[in-house]
C-alpha cells in the first residue's frame, strides 16, 4: 500500500507544477490583453477631443455668413420702381387707411399689376388690413 500513496504524489505534483505554468500562460495573457485596451481608449479620447473641435469650428463659420441682397425694380412705361419705393408708398398707404403705428406693422406683401399701374399689399397677413395703390 506504500506503494501505491507514492505515485499518487507524484501525479499531485505534477497536477500542479501543470496548474502553475497554466496559471503563468493566462496572467501574461491578461496583462498584454489589457495594455491594448488602454492604448484603444488613449486613442477614442484623443479623436474626441478632436471631434469636438471641429464641431466648434463649423459653429463659427455657420454664423459669419450674411444673408444675400437682391436688388428689384420694376419698369413699365416710363416709370421705375424699386423694392424700397413700392414697399413705402404701401406703408404709408396703409398707414393712412388703418390709423395706425409703423411699430403695429409686421409683416407686409405686395403684389403689382402693371397692367392696371396699381400695387396690391396685405399687412400683417390680415384679410381686413389689406388696401391698394395707384402707381
Amino acid at each position: 500500500m506504500a506503494t501505491a500513496k507514492k505515485p499518487v504524489t507524484k501525479k499531485t505534483a505534477t497536477k500542479a507544477a501543470a496548474k502553475k505554468t497554466v496559471a503563468k500562460k493566462t496572467t501574461t495573457k491578461k496583462v498584454a490583453a489589457k495594455k491594448p485596451a488602454t492604448k484603444k481608449t488613449a486613442t477614442k479620447a484623443a479623436v474626441k477631443k478632436t471631434t469636438a473641435k471641429a464641431t466648434t469650428k463649423k459653429a463659427t463659420t455657420t454664423k459669419a455668413k450674411k444673408p444675400v441682397k437682391v436688388g428689384f425694380e420694376l419698369q413699365y412705361g416710363r416709370k421705375h420702381y424699386t423694392v424700397d419705393a413700392l414697399t413705402k408708398l404701401a406703408r404709408d398707404q396703409w398707414r393712412k387707411d388703418h390709423k395706425k403705428k409703423i411699430a403695429d406693422l409686421k409683416k407686409m406683401e405686395l403684389y403689382v399689376n402693371a397692367e392696371e399701374r396699381k400695387l396690391y399689399y396685405v399687412a400683417n397677413g390680415s384679410k381686413t388690413e389689406k388696401g391698394e395703390v395707384k402707381l
